[in-house]
């Protein structure tokens, strides 16, 4: 997966024209990691993966391989930006089922017991998640006197 994730990386920020060091500088980071991401030696924490979707305009899961449907982050008309209220029941939602996740003695994956790594992108795929489920209650349940 990490390899998939690397070569995504890379191609999309090619595909924006940017060279490392100048990618480096919009992601506020160091051009060493990204060399590393790219190389798949280091995989981006779940909240530069969101930075990444969003600077992409790509899914967290397209990026992760886990699909490899090139769908946009606002897929199905869900355009809605989330509110802060919104961003804190998310993050209160994912921090009680982290803490759940956490709390389980031998988590596994694949029948190996997880690392960093893959805890990482446990907690970015259930982050977007949440975040999609948001999106689509929002759009299904606002009437459409308060749409936009």
């Amino acid at each position: 997966m990490s390899n998939t994730l690397s070569e995504r990386i890379k191609q999309r920020r090619l595909l924006l024209g940017y060279n490392q060091p100048e990618f480096a500088k919009i992601m506020n980071i160091s051009k060493q990691t990204v060399s590393n991401w790219e190389n798949g030696n280091r995989t981006p924490d779940a909240e530069t993966l969101s930075k990444l979707s969003d600077l992409f305009s790509l899914s967290v899961d397209f990026l992760l391989g886990i699909t490899d449907i090139v769908t946009p982050t606002d897929i199905n008309g869900l355009q809605q930006q989330l509110t802060k209220k919104d961003e804190k029941d998310i993050e209160k939602t994912l921090n009680r089922t982290l803490e759940m996740l956490e709390n389980q003695e031998g988590l596994m994956l694949s029948g190996e017991l997880i690392d960093e790594d893959d805890f990482e992108l446990i907690k970015a795929a259930i982050q977007n998640g949440l975040e999609y489920a948001k999106k689509v209650n929002k759009k299904k349940f606002t009437p459409k006197k308060f749409k936009k």
